[in-house]
């Protein structure tokens, strides 16, 4: 919901667009990005981080953020093998920014290799969309 306050005991106004290390913007937040993390063999998952946007986030900001946050799971003593998403512009933007091609679906972050996986059932809705459209 967009909407600005003031914080009084951080003494800022609250509601704009803050992307962590990458600053804060004068656009009114209206959307959220979380970093979600899966077990691959466990059933458990947490949110690692949030960033409230304006309108969503370009391709070049996802592949920085994404990039932090593989850093703090190796911190953490987890160990990510796989970075997953819908195909979204700005997803496949940020999969291109981190070498990610048909022939080399995976980069190398914190000298690790991750996979760059689309979500299953996002595709198989997009694959439905398209044959019920053309």
């Amino acid at each position: 919901m967009k909407s600005i306050e003031y914080n009084k005991s951080k003494d800022e106004i609250e509601g704009y667009e803050d992307l962590g290390t990458l600053g804060r913007t004068d656009k009114i937040r209206s959307h959220a990005l979380v970093i979600m993390v899966r077990g691959l063999y466990n059933n458990w998952k947490f949110p690692l981080s949030y960033y409230l946007t304006g309108s969503g986030i370009k391709g070049d900001n996802l592949a920085i953020i994404v990039k932090e946050s593989v850093q703090k799971l190796f911190d953490l003593g987890l160990t990510p093998v796989a970075i997953v998403c819908d195909q979204g512009t700005q997803n496949r933007r940020m999969f291109s920014l981190l070498g990610g091609t048909i022939k080399k679906p995976f980069t190398e972050i914190c000298d690790r290799k991750l996979f760059l996986v689309y979500d299953m059932p996002h595709l198989i809705k997009s694959l439905r969309n398209n044959l019920l459209t053309h």
